[in-house]
């Protein structure tokens, strides 16, 4: 199962397949004032893939931009 998401100027991307997009946390964690979330964007339902979006970071027009993942998978 796969969960369409139409960007615009993109066309339609696929978010999540087989799997959920969790928020695992969110807060201050660059002290910007702004906030910062970390999300398991995982693709696959074996697949765990944490990934830190920093508001600092972000472009002009962004609200967060990713700087970091750890990708692993079960047995």
């Amino acid at each position: 199962m796969s969960y369409p998401v139409s960007y615009p100027g993109t066309g339609k991307q696929s978010i999540a397949s087989e799997a959920f997009p969790q928020v695992l946390w969110a807060g201050d964690l660059d002290r910007d004032g702004k906030l910062d979330i970390l999300l398991d964007l995982t693709d696959h339902y074996n697949v765990s893939a944490p990934t830190l979006l920093l508001s600092s970071m972000a472009a002009a027009n962004e609200l967060v931009q990713p700087v970091a993942e750890f990708r692993t998978t079960g047995c």
